[in-house]
C-alpha cells in the first residue's frame, strides 16, 4: 500500500495510517469498551481502503492496460499466497495436523476459518478488478459511456442485493461459508470500488477547495440521521456504511494536509500491518492478555510496523511486495 511520490493527495497517507490502526482495533480492541461507541468508524476501515485502491488504479481498467492489470494481480495475489502459507504452517504446527482444506479455501477465496480470514480483502479486489476490466472492454465495441453505464448498473444491482438481504435468501447455510461470504463481500465492496473509479475519472471536475469539509459534513449528517432511522438490511455494509464510507474517503483524499515523514513511513507499511496483525496478535496473545484495548492495539500495530520495516530493509526488494 505504498503511495507513489507523484501522488498529490497527501491525505491518502493519513487515511492508510488511520485505517490500518482501525483494522487492528476491530480484531483486538475487545468489547464493552469506550471504542465500541465509535464502532461505525471501525467498520469504515476496509471500505475506505477499497475506495482508495480503485481510485488510484482506475486508469488500469479504463485504458485497458494489460501490463498494469497483470502487475495488480501479482501485487494482490502474492501476499495472499505467502501469508496464507505462513499461517498454514504455523496453525498446522500448533494444532498438530495439516489444515490442507483451510489453505485451499484461503488461496481460492482469501478467507478460511481454519487458516487466516482477513485476506478476503485481496481476493475480493482481484474478483472486482477482473469484473471491471471485462466491463470496460465494452468500450472496444461501443464507447466509454456505455461501459460506465454498465458499471453503474452492476453497482446498483449489488446495492439492491445488499439492502434487500438477498444474499442470505439465495445462499443458505447449506452453501459453503467461504463462498457465501465472498459473494456477499463482493456485492458490498463493489460499491466502494465503483465510487472510487467514478471519482478518479471525474476528479478534475471536482472543486477541491473545501470539498473535504463538505465530505465530513455529509458523514456527520448521514450518520446522525441513520442512528435515528436506518432502513437498510445489509449483511456486511448497510446503506449508512456506504454513504459514510464514500464521504470519509473523499474527506481524506481532498483534505489539504502537508506531507509528513512519520505519516509517510507508517503509510508505507499499512499493507504489512494488515497482513501481520492477526498473526502477531495470536502468537503474542499471552503478552497482551492483561493490557487494555488501547495499549494492546497500539502494541500489535507497532510490532507489525517493526516486522514490516525489517522485512523491507533487511531481506531485500524481493519481499517488499509482501509488506509495502
Amino acid at each position: 500500500m505504498e503511495v507513489k511520490k507523484e501522488n498529490r493527495y497527501a491525505g491518502i497517507d493519513y487515511a492508510r495510517v488511520v485505517c490500518s490502526f482501525w483494522v487492528v482495533c476491530i480484531h483486538f480492541y475487545g468489547f464493552n469498551n469506550l471504542f465500541d461507541h465509535f464502532f461505525l468508524l471501525k467498520k469504515m476501515a476496509v471500505p475506505i481502503f477499497m475506495f482508495i485502491s480503485f481510485f488510484l488504479t482506475a486508469n488500469i481498467y479504463t485504458s485497458l492496460n494489460v501490463i498494469g492489470l497483470r502487475k495488480r494481480m501479482v501485487r494482490l495475489y502474492v501476499p495472499l499466497c505467502f501469508w496464507g502459507g505462513v499461517n498454514f504452517i504455523i496453525r498446522s504446527i500448533l494444532e498438530k495436523k495439516l489444515l490442507i482444506r483451510g489453505l485451499l479455501l484461503e488461496l481460492l477465496f482469501g478467507n478460511s476459518g481454519e487458516n487466516n480470514p482477513v485476506f478476503w480483502f485481496n481476493a475480493v479486489q482481484i474478483y472486482i478488478s477482473i469484473l471491471l476490466w471485462c466491463i470496460f472492454c465494452l468500450q472496444k465495441k461501443w464507447n466509454m459511456q456505455v461501459a460506465m453505464r454498465v458499471m453503474l448498473i452492476v453497482a446498483t444491482i449489488a446495492f439492491v442485493w445488499q439492502i434487500s438481504g438477498m444474499n442470505d435468501k439465495v445462499f443458505t447455510e447449506s452453501v459453503l461459508l467461504e463462498l457465501r461470504c465472498t459473494f456477499n463481500r463482493i456485492s458490498g465492496m463493489i460499491l466502494f470500488a465503483v465510487a472510487g473509479v467514478v471519482l478518479s475519472l471525474r476528479k478534475d471536475k471536482v472543486v477541491t477547495k473545501m470539498t473535504w469539509a463538505y465530505a465530513l459534513a455529509i458523514f456527520i449528517v448521514v450518520n446522525a440521521l441513520f442512528e435515528v432511522l436506518d432502513l437498510s438490511q445489509g449483511y456486511y455494509y448497510e446503506t449508512r456504511i456506504f454513504l459514510c464510507g464514500v464521504a470519509l474517503s473523499c474527506f481524506f483524499i481532498f483534505l489539504p494536509l502537508p506531507e509528513n515523514k512519520i505519516i509517510s513511513f507508517l503509510s508505507r507499511y499499512s499493507l504489512g500491518v494488515y497482513c501481520l496483525h492477526m498473526l502477531v496478535g495470536e502468537l503474542c496473545g499471552n503478552l497482551f492478555v492483561h493490557m487494555g484495548g488501547t495499549v494492546r492495539s497500539v502494541c500489535i500495530y507497532m510490532i507489525c510496523i517493526g516486522v514490516a520495516f525489517a522485512m523491507d530493509k533487511c531481506v531485500g526488494k524481493k519481499v517488499r511486495i509482501l509488506v509495502c
